[in-house]
């Protein structure tokens, strides 16, 4: 699919869909120079892409060994790949051997809205110089957002984030939910905002494991994790170099109310095992609230 005017492929679930969830399998697919989204599947009734009214169904998407490059360019907010669920049903969305480049709007967005989770698996992808489109509002490499009940999930290995304009990595779950995420072998540099974002709000965790990660030159934190109200960060870094942020090499904060002096909430922890914070512009230590360090 080259040059399409609109969207390069579409798939709308009716409203009134029921039984299985959609189920889009991918291979060796192409998708090129889209004005508007380069593939979009779409569960969302709002035309003005808000709230949380869907079908009762859930969307699976699986993509191997295809492009998806220089999407989203001839309109503001179109990604290259764009999941919008909402109501019932959880987003499932597995990557593998894929390209995700130069796309004018997010490189990929996954949205899910309503009861429900985002789970997400992704193996050899190249998620790079994505977001460019509007000056005045960048894009990210990988957007995820999840809201009400339901976990973020995400299983990322070998992944290439470069050059992307606003996160390189972008992960909001709000409500009652938990984000779970483990990330490997990930090099990622030229951000400019935070390279790795992930915010949790209301009741839930962050359980993150970063290993084999390298950062370089974010325009913001290079890692940013933030739990705000009831729920803990337990994470760790393994074998992690972030150099040459802008601001912090690393910034870890667990708050139950935010800019709290003082919190009866039990402390995080986050464990250290050769981190390698070096010419970051606010400092070479881990900025943190709320949690512990253990190195």
């Amino acid at each position: 699919m080259v040059d399409s005017h609109t969207r390069g492929i579409v798939v709308t679930v009716p409203e009134n869909a029921k039984g299985k969830d959609l189920h889009m399998t991918l291979n060796n697919v192409n998708v090129k120079g889209s004005s508007l989204y380069g593939l979009h599947l779409d569960d969302n009734l709002s035309e003005l892409d808000d709230g949380d009214l869907g079908s009762a169904i859930g969307i699976k998407l699986d993509i191997r060994n295809s492009n998806f490059i220089n999407n989203g360019t001839g309109a503001i907010d179109f990604d290259g790949i764009r999941v919008d669920e909402r109501a019932q049903g959880s987003i499932t969305a597995t990557i593998v051997n894929t390209n995700i480049i130069g796309n004018g709007g997010d490189g990929i967005e996954l949205d899910e809205a309503g009861a429900g989770d985002v789970n997400a698996t992704m193996n050899n992808v190249a998620i790079n110089n994505n977001g460019a489109y509007n000056e005045k509002d960048l894009d990210d490499g990988f957007d995820i957002d999840e809201g009400d009940d339901g976990d973020l999930i995400v299983t990322l290995n070998n992944l290439q984030i470069n050059h992307n304009r606003d996160e390189g990595l972008d992960f909001d779950e709000a409500g009652n939910g938990n984000i779970q995420a483990t990330i490997n072998n990930v090099f990622a540099s030229y951000i400019d905002d935070e390279a790795i974002k992930l915010d949790e709000e209301d009741a839930g965790d962050i359980n993150a494991t970063l290993s084999n990660v390298s950062i370089d030159h974010s325009q913001d934190d290079g890692i940013q994790f933030t739990e705000l109200g009831k729920g803990q960060i337990d994470a760790a870094l393994n074998n992690v170099s972030v150099t040459n942020s802008k601001k912090y090499g690393a910034k870890i904060e667990q708050w139950l109310v935010e800019e709290e002096a003082t919190s009866e909430e039990a402390q995080g922890t986050v464990s250290l095992s050769n981190v390698m914070l070096k010419g970051n512009g606010k400092g070479d230590n881990t900025s943190n609230h709320g949690v512990t360090i253990n190195k």
